[in-house]
């Protein structure tokens, strides 16, 4: 079988659910967005997914990933394709969800693939603010994964330290001044 179109592919239950082309295997041509979950879900495809350019224009289907914690399908979206992945001209979207602040080196395996992958993401789109790009995918074993940049959201106490230092100096250039 095939499904092929140019909208919007999201599963009705927030956890996710499964697009299953039985025995005879077939094809998912995504032309528009896949969204895993809502809040965060696992979405499977039993058979192919292929990203296309729908109008010739240079950008194929999107890839949308909700990133709200580090388990896969529970805290981030996870697309789970059985079959071959061909990703070429797709773009990818990263959003934070439920208050979420990644640290660094934090990894999401967000693809999975079961079969041949081919090509990899043209386009990155951030919607976190962490300044993600292109070279913060990697291909791993079965798939595609994101690990968070060292400009990753900074940890509470580095903003008091941060304070800190500024009022000490502060008070180091007032006393040198007086002097």
């Amino acid at each position: 079988g095939l499904i092929k179109g140019g909208g919007t592919v999201a599963p009705t239950l927030e956890s996710g659910g499964q697009i299953d082309f039985g025995v005879v295997g077939g094809s998912l041509v995504n032309a528009g967005r896949i969204a895993p979950g809502n809040s965060a879900g696992w979405l499977t495809v039993n058979g192919d997914i292929t990203f296309i350019d729908s109008m010739s224009m240079g950008a194929g289907g999107k890839l949308l990933i909700e990133l709200g914690g580090t388990t896969a399908g529970l805290g981030y979206d996870v697309l789970d394709v059985w079959g071959n992945a061909d990703l070429t001209g797709a773009t990818v979207e990263f959003s934070l969800i439920n208050g979420y602040a990644p640290q660094l080196g934090d990894t999401f395996t967000f693809l999975l693939v079961g079969g041949d992958l081919t090509g990899m993401f043209a386009t990155l789109v951030d919607n976190t603010g962490l300044g993600l790009t292109l070279d913060h995918l990697s291909l791993v074993a079965g798939g595609v994964m994101l690990t968070m940049p060292v400009s990753a959201v900074p940890e509470p106490s580095t903003y008091a330290m941060l304070a800190g230092l500024v009022a000490l100096g502060c008070v180091v250039f007032v006393r040198q001044r007086s002097k």
